[in-house]
């Protein structure tokens, strides 16, 4: 519980730089194993957001090993995938700061629900959980509720209805509750 407060605190912080510099993007990037957007490699800021980049400058290797990196191509090789509990942390504080409308209005800004309609595929039963019930969390905003339908949400909400584990039902329960109610368009 003690990792999700201090997780929820952090991405509280987080939320105040994204509507400062827009990095929102970055972190659903660290999240769902992607790689930096491409617009802020072209700034210049070579590996700037990505762990395989800081993980290489943290151990001093040498600059030809670097330069591999940097040449290596975009996509899952060169992209350290993101511990599941991370995955669930993320998720469960998206929904805790989904409860304030402005940043209900915000986190779609951003697009994420891309993010966390990605996390409902995970393999972990805790972190389509939290991804379900920040879905249900975000989904108070009405034009959150189109995206998700647009970006093909709703598939992977009903499949997760015929999990074994509870909590995955109910999360998946509560987020198809929430995008359909008044909403007859997002009726399956």
């Amino acid at each position: 519980m003690h990792l999700i407060f201090h997780f929820y605190l952090l991405f509280c912080w987080y939320l105040q730089l994204v509507k400062d510099n827009g990095g929102l993007k970055r972190f659903v990037a660290l999240i769902t194993d992607q790689p930096p957007p491409e617009e802020d490699n072209k700034k210049g800021d070579k590996k700037a957001g990505s762990r395989a980049g800081k993980k290489s400058a943290k151990d001093g290797k040498g600059k030809k090993e670097d330069d591999a990196k940097e040449d290596a191509p975009v996509g899952g090789d060169s992209i350290i995938p993101t511990l599941p509990d991370v995955k669930m942390c993320a998720a469960k504080a998206i929904a805790r700061s989904a409860r304030s409308a402005e940043n209900r209005k915000l986190l779609h800004e951003q697009e994420a629900e891309k993010m966390l309609i990605q996390l409902l595929t995970n393999d972990s039963p805790d972190v389509q959980a939290s991804a379900a019930l920040a879905l249900a969390v975000i989904s108070e905003n009405l034009s959150s509720r189109d995206s998700i339908k647009e970006w093909d949400g709703l598939p992977p909400l009903v499949k997760l209805l015929t999990s074994d584990n509870g909590d995955v039902k109910e999360a998946a329960t509560l987020a198809l509750a929430n995008l359909t109610t008044g909403s007859s368009i997002n009726c399956v």
